[in-house]
């Protein structure tokens, strides 16, 4: 019977849950058997309350959910228990595992499943990557990687969030290894690599360094945490699954440094070096010190050293780097370092680090950067900084004008660009390879655009300070229109630069282009001369010639007369358009009057009385003829504007000189001149003849007053009637010194002049029947001049000096001073307009006057006159009066 109960027994024990071995204190509670629970599923975050079904339940029994135990059992009886599950890292199916206080245990494998995600991170696994053992000279730079598995974090491509990685080195460790061991620094990840299985991705990788400075030997290894440093997991070389171990550590050796001290640079400690270079520009001289005891302390270069000067992408290993040799420089640190020199290779475009190194006796290299070893080894970011850019213009200007004006076809004036070309314009001269070129195109389009033109190559004009170079350029005006000038530069044919007026730095702006107004080729203005421009003559006689000012812009502002230019005079009915003219005659090129062209019309004699208008119109090249009156052509030709020319038959009888006060004079004298002429039938009536017009002049001595220009005129007054005839009389002050004639003139009804001499018409007028008066230098003032300016337009003020004893030395001076507008041909004491001018200041025994140029033609003259109390005139021209009032250049030249 008892055989047979065993029998059937055994295949209900083969199914039930398995016993955990007995304690090993050799207890006698029986072990417990978990037969089901319930509820069988819950949460990943924990707190599902479990019911556990089952025999040989103890008071005080503990439940584990797979490998954590629950925190809250209750005893319910020897057959129940209920247990709040504890959280899971993952979802996925535990066993149920009881254990009585004895210390046996029961588990139903597989009995309750985890559902749904958590935020829970546990460190599964960790890996250090580091051979066994290494060797190192100090000071020593220690890279360490190691490789994590935080299941749902680091799986897949990227970075798992919220794991830390610290690398740590130790001369002596506990066993097994504590984190308290170890001095730490921060590591990095570096990528993923596989777990359990190929291409899983499981785990990722970090990778950190440190300095071992002093010799001895070393445990290096990584620690991992997921909770921010309050827990830390230790990697060691077959994983931490199994635990951690000393044996299982990287051990690195590090050996006294062959070189006691280096650093990269001169020799104080600096800034890390930073560099630029152009591709293919040489590369700069860079220095580095040495030191070792015993060896470069001695003169010269010390015995067995050898130093490189070496450069390498950002984040690589220095000794992956490119290495030239350096050369001995000099003694330096009072003797106590070698300094080795190399020139820096131009590895092409890109960032680069650069170190030197040394070693001894061709041992194992130190390297060194730029604080030294002693302020903690070589690290990158003392490393030396080279930038490598391409080839090309670095920045440019447009330098000058900020505007400018062009007309069609002409050249307009220079424009200046300036380029910057680092290693290559701040060398004195024109830099080599570099194109400049100004164009011109639509205000709103970029200069990039193709429908902008372009100049030739531009010419180098100086030096920047700045290390640039200037360049210059021309071109020729566009049509008519409103356009954008910009300037563009390029190296050895690479691509353009282009320029604006706040430089290429900002990138070019359509608002910082340089305005250009574009002209027609054409006449500006012309203007009729008010001189002879209202003429009375007889008929079948020759008029005086009429005279025209024709402003051309960029032609007629050159010496000369500029040229294609056709100007002609022409006359027409009273009030009528001159475009319907026939009588067409080319005018004379004279002279330039400031920015204008002067030209003389042909004279011209009308056959029978009457009147005509008289104009002119100039034609440049093959554009329409502009015609020109008195007040110029930019307002349009008016008749009311135009010139006369009048012809009357002539009514003067006679007509002769009568007398002069003097034939010896000083030179701003008074003269007093008196003629008379005969009108038959009038002049024998009381008072002066109606419309007659009698004028007295001074000119040269054998100068034929009816022809020459050099005459001085002012009109005469009637006087008295004398036995028939009208006596006219004017009172002038002749300027001009040395031998004067003296001759009158009269016209009737605005006719031409009719010249009278000392006989009257018996043989006509005759240059030998004029008074001859002699003019001596003035005394009576000893100074005046002309001060300043020289040459000025109407509205400028003119300044003037005058010295006399006793009177310009006092502050309340009795002189009166007057500014004289004429031609210098004629004497300023007759002919010339004089209006006041007023005390400006004293300068030492000089007063300083001052008068506002009045309106006047261009080519005509000014200067100026001072008396004393209403006395002889000091007329004064540039070079003063000392030497005589002497005209030509030596007066005022009146510009437009």
């Amino acid at each position: 019977m008892k055989l047979r109960t065993l029998i059937l027994l055994t295949p209900l024990l083969a199914g039930c849950p398995t016993e955990m071995p007995p304690p090993t204190d050799g207890g006698t509670q029986p072990a417990p058997i978990v037969t089901s629970i319930t509820p069988t599923s819950g949460a990943v975050a924990g707190g599902t309350s479990v019911t556990i079904n089952g025999t040989q339940f103890v008071t005080g029994a503990s439940v584990a959910f797979g490998t954590t135990l629950s925190s809250s059992v209750t005893f319910e009886s020897d057959r129940r228990l209920v247990a709040v599950s504890p959280s899971s890292a993952m979802a996925g199916a535990v066993a149920i595992v009881v254990t009585n206080p004895g210390g046996r245990s029961s588990s139903l494998p597989n009995a309750f499943t985890y559902t749904g995600t958590t935020t829970v991170k546990t460190i599964t696994e960790t890996v250090l990557v580091n051979e066994a053992t290494a060797t190192a000279s100090a000071p020593a730079t220690i890279t360490v990687t190691a490789n994590v598995a935080v299941p749902m974090t680091t799986t897949g491509a990227g970075q798992g969030s919220g794991v830390r990685a610290q690398v740590g080195f130790a001369t002596t460790v506990s066993e097994p290894p504590a984190v308290t061991d170890f001095t730490w620094s921060d590591a990095s990840y570096t990528g993923d690599v596989d777990g359990a299985a190929a291409g899983d991705l499981a785990r990722d990788s970090y990778s950190g360094n440190f300095m071992l400075t002093a010799a001895g030997s070393y445990f290096v290894t990584t620690r991992f945490s997921v909770d921010n440093g309050q827990s830390w997991t230790i990697a060691d070389r077959d994983g931490s699954a199994n635990g951690v171990t000393q044996a299982q550590l990287a051990r690195v050796t590090v050996s006294e440094a062959a070189i006691g001290w280096c650093k990269l640079g001169g020799q104080t400690v600096e800034q890390p070096p930073m560099l630029s270079l152009r591709a293919g520009a040489p590369g700069q001289v860079v220095y580095g010190q040495v030191f070792k005891a015993g060896v470069t302390n001695a003169v010269g270069q010390g015995t067995g050293i050898k130093g490189q000067l070496g450069y390498g992408a950002p984040g690589t290993n220095e000794s992956t780097w490119t290495w030239v040799d350096a050369t001995y420089n000099v003694d330096t640190g009072a003797g106590q370092n070698d300094e080795f020199q190399a020139t820096l290779p131009n590895p092409g475009p890109g960032t680069y680090k650069f170190a030197f190194r040394f070693n001894s006796d061709d041992g194992a290299w130190t390297y060194c950067d730029a604080n030294g070893l002693d302020m903690g080894g070589f690290t990158e970011d003392q490393a030396g900084s080279l930038t490598v850019t391409t080839a090309g213009v670095d920045s440019c200007v447009f330098q000058f004008p900020t505007a400018m004006t062009s007309y069609e076809g002409r050249p307009t004036d220079f424009a200046y660009g300036r380029v910057f070309v680092q290693g290559i314009t701040e060398a004195q001269g024109q830099g080599a390879g570099i194109e400049g070129q100004l164009g011109y195109g639509a205000p709103n389009t970029m200069p990039s655009d193709p429908s902008w033109t372009w100049s030739t190559n531009a010419t180098f004009n100086v030096d920047d300070m700045g290390g640039g170079d200037e360049y210059q350029m021309r071109i020729n005006g566009p049509a008519a229109g409103n356009f954008a000038l910009a300037w563009r530069f390029r190296l050895t044919g690479g691509a353009w630069t282009y320029c604006d007026l706040d430089g290429s730095s900002n990138g070019l702006q359509t608002n910082q282009l340089v305005p250009l107004t574009a002209n027609a080729f054409d006449v500006s203005n012309c203007v009729v001369q008010a001189t002879n421009a209202q003429q009375t003559v007889l008929p079948a006689t020759n008029s005086q010639p009429y005279s025209l000012a024709v402003t051309v812009p960029t032609l007629t502002e050159a010496g000369g007369q500029g040229l294609p230019l056709t100007v002609q005079i022409g006359s027409g009915a009273t009030g009528s358009q001159p475009s319907t003219w026939s009588n067409w005659t080319a005018a004379n090129y004279r002279s330039d009057v400031g920015n204008a062209d002067l030209y003389d019309g042909a004279t011209l004699s009308p056959a029978a009385p009457g009147s005509v208008d008289v104009g002119f119109r100039v034609q440049v090249g093959s554009r329409p003829f502009v015609y020109c009156d008195r007040d110029g052509s930019m307002n349009g030709y008016q008749p009311a504007q135009a010139a006369k020319l009048t012809s009357v038959a002539a009514l003067i009888n006679d007509c002769r000189l009568n007398s002069v006060s003097g034939f010896a004079i000083k030179s701003g004298d008074a003269l007093t001149i008196t003629t008379r002429t005969l009108i038959n039938g009038v002049s024998s009536l009381p008072g002066a003849s109606p419309n007659l017009r009698v004028q007295v002049g001074v000119g040269p001595v054998s100068d034929d007053a009816s022809t020459s220009a050099r005459w001085g005129w002012r009109d005469a007054t009637f006087a008295s009637d004398q036995s028939g005839e009208d006596e006219f009389s004017a009172t002038v002050f002749p300027a001009y010194t040395g031998g004067r004639a003296v001759s009158a003139r009269a016209s009737l009804n605005g006719t031409a002049w009719t010249y009278c001499d000392l006989n009257g018409f018996d043989g006509g007028y005759e240059v030998n029947q004029q008074y001859d008066v002699t003019v001596a230098p003035q005394t009576d003032i000893p100074y005046c001049n002309i001060q300043f300016p020289s040459s000025a337009a109407p509205g400028a003020v003119i300044y003037g000096r005058v010295y006399k004893p006793g009177v310009t030395d006092l502050p309340a001076g009795r002189l009166i001073a007057e500014l004289g507008v004429g031609s210098e041909l004629g004497d300023p004491g007759l002919g010339w307009s004089w209006s006041p001018a007023t005390f400006n200041i004293q300068v030492e025994n000089d007063s300083e006057y001052q008068a506002t140029l009045p309106a006047a033609d261009a080519g005509l003259n000014y200067a100026f006159r001072f008396t004393v109390d209403g006395g002889v005139y000091c007329y004064g021209d540039i070079n003063g009066s000392q030497d005589g009032f002497t005209g030509g250049s030596n007066v005022g030249q009146i510009t437009p």
